[in-house]
């Protein structure tokens, strides 16, 4: 449910990558929806990413029904 980076390398990109790639897969699946349970430190990382705060959880809709 959550993206970590270890302290040493955050703000390089591989967190944004990693979230890209899980994404990327997400779809080539066919999966509806990614939930996340972020904390107050990895909010705007999951915004940026695409997620909206809709409810206590964080979502991205990857398909509309």
């Amino acid at each position: 449910t959550n993206v970590y980076t270890r302290p040493e390398y955050r703000n390089k990109g591989i967190g944004s990558e990693l979230m890209k790639r899980a994404m990327q897969w997400a779809e080539k699946e066919g999966l509806e929806l990614l939930i996340v349970s972020p904390g107050e430190g990895s909010l705007s990382f999951y915004s940026r990413a695409g997620f909206s705060e809709e409810t206590d959880f964080m979502q991205l809709r990857l398909k509309e029904y």
